[in-house]
C-alpha cells in the first residue's frame, strides 16, 4: 500500500487520512500510531478508556479477531477527531469488511464507491471495479479483437451469448472507451490496449468475486443454451493432500497461461470463458489441541 497522505488536526499532530484506506484496521492501526509522538502519546489502553472500552476488545479489533460493530465505531469517533465526511467513509469501509455475505459486501461497496471522496482517492480501482463487475464488459473488450467486430451496439448484441439489455451495452461501450480499456487507432480501427487492473485489498476480493460469480452463472446456462459441441465443461472429484492441492494451482495455472497464449496476436472468431476451478467439498480435519 502506498504512503497514506497525512492532515493536522487541532492537536497539531499529523494523522493519516482516511480517504487513502481500503483495511479500516490498517487506517485504525495508523491512526493510533500517530498518536504515540508528541508531550501525552496515546496508548490502545488508553485509547479504549476515552471509548469507554476494553482494551483486550479493542485490541481483538485492530489485530483482526473480532468485528467492529457500528456502536462501537460511534464510541470510537469522538477519541478520533474525525470530521462527518470522514467518518461517514470509515463507516463505510466497516461496512463493506464487516458483511456477512458476498451480495451484502458487493452493496455495501457499491455505497461506498458513490462517494465524492472514494472517486477522488481511488479512480482506478473504481474503474477497474466497474469493468469486472459486469461479465459483458470484459466480453465486449475481448470482442475487439474478432475478425468482423463492429463498435455497434445492436452488432454486439446479437453477438453476446447471454441476454444483455441494448441500453447497458451502450453504456458499456461509452465506459470502455472513457476509461481507455478501449482505444481508437488509426483509421478509426478500435483497439485493445495494454492495462493493468489495480484493485487493492477487499475492493479486488469483492470485483473478482462478482466476475466470477457472473461467469459461473453463464456456465450453467450453456448446459441447456449450448450445443455440447461449442462448449467444454469438465469436472473431477479427487483427494488431495495439502501438498497436491498446491500442484493442482500450478498446474491450472499453467494450463491457462497456455491457453491464453494460443494465437496470440491473430484476429479470434468467437470470445470464449476459461473458467476453471478448484474448491474443496470437505473441511480439513480441526487440529487438535
Amino acid at each position: 500500500m502506498k504512503k497514506p497522505k497525512l492532515r493536522t488536526t487541532s492537536n497539531s499532530r499529523p494523522v493519516p487520512s482516511v480517504y487513502e484506506y481500503h483495511d479500516y484496521r490498517k487506517f485504525l492501526q495508523d491512526w493510533l500510531s500517530s498518536q504515540k509522538g508528541g508531550q501525552s502519546p496515546l496508548s490502545i489502553r488508553r485509547w479504549a478508556e476515552r471509548a469507554g472500552l476494553a482494551a483486550s476488545y479493542l485490541s481483538m479489533i485492530m489485530g483482526g479477531s473480532r468485528p467492529l460493530t457500528q456502536k462501537t465505531l460511534r464510541q470510537l469517533r469522538p477519541t478520533m477527531g474525525l470530521n462527518q465526511s470522514e467518518f461517514e467513509y470509515l463507516e463505510k469501509l466497516v461496512s463493506v469488511e464487516e458483511a456477512k455475505t458476498s451480495s451484502e459486501s458487493v452493496s455495501e461497496l457499491s455505497k461506498l464507491q458513490k462517494l465524492r471522496a472514494y472517486q477522488k482517492s481511488h479512480p482506478k480501482e473504481f474503474d477497474n471495479y466497474q469493468y469486472l463487475a459486469r461479465w459483458y464488459c470484459v466480453a465486449i473488450r475481448e470482442m475487439a479483437d474478432l475478425k468482423d467486430f463492429k463498435l455497434d451496439a445492436q452488432w454486439i448484441q446479437k453477438r453476446l451469448q447471454g441476454r444483455v439489455e441494448l441500453a447497458e451495452i451502450k453504456k458499456a461501450i461509452d465506459f470502455l472507451l472513457e476509461r481507455k480499456f478501449l482505444i481508437r487507432g488509426e483509421n478509426d480501427q478500435i483497439e485493445i490496449p495494454e492495462k493493468t487492473l489495480e484493485c487493492r485489498g477487499g475492493v479486488y476480493r469483492i470485483s473478482l468475486g462478482q466476475f466470477h460469480r457472473e461467469m459461473f452463472d453463464l456456465a450453467a446456462q450453456s448446459i441447456d443454451q449450448v450445443n455440447s459441441k461449442e462448449r467444454h465443461l469438465l469436472g473431477h472429484t479427487v483427494t488431495l493432500t495439502v501438498e497436491g492441492y498446491e500442484k493442482a494451482v500450478a498446474i491450472i495455472e499453467k494450463a491457462i497461461e497456455d491457453i491464453s497464449n494460443i494465437d496470440r496476436g491473430s484476429k479470434g472468431d468467437r470470445v470464449v470463458q476459461i473458467q476453471a476451478a478448484l474448491f474443496p467439498l470437505t473441511k480439513l480435519k480441526a487440529i487438535e489441541p
